[in-house]
């Protein structure tokens, strides 16, 4: 799927969309700091290592293609989690009552 520049920057300069196959819906509000992430191109298939801030957007070295980061991220509910794994764990989400 490709996007437009006005859909990108639809909803407060934010694309929200839910991603298929997250037992979730979740959504990354960038905030600009650093990101390492191992990267394949769509297009060409391409391999890449980034680590850098600041990172939006990416673009293949081998193609050129330009890719948006997106605002979402695949959620998978664990069936029995590990005592690691809940002491890892980033946030409880509070009731909104």
């Amino acid at each position: 799927m490709s996007y437009k520049h006005d859909d990108i920057h639809r909803n407060g300069g934010l694309l929200f969309e839910k991603v298929p196959d997250s037992d979730a819906e979740m959504f990354i509000q960038w905030k600009g700091t650093d990101v390492c992430m191992d990267f394949a191109c769509g297009q060409c298939g391409a391999d890449q290592h980034i680590d850098d801030d600041f990172t939006y957007f990416i673009r293949c070295p081998q193609c050129g293609a330009v890719y948006a980061l997106g605002t979402q991220v695949r959620a998978f509910l664990l069936a029995d989690p590990t005592d690691k794994q809940i002491h890892r764990a980033k946030c409880e989400v509070a009731d909104r009552d």
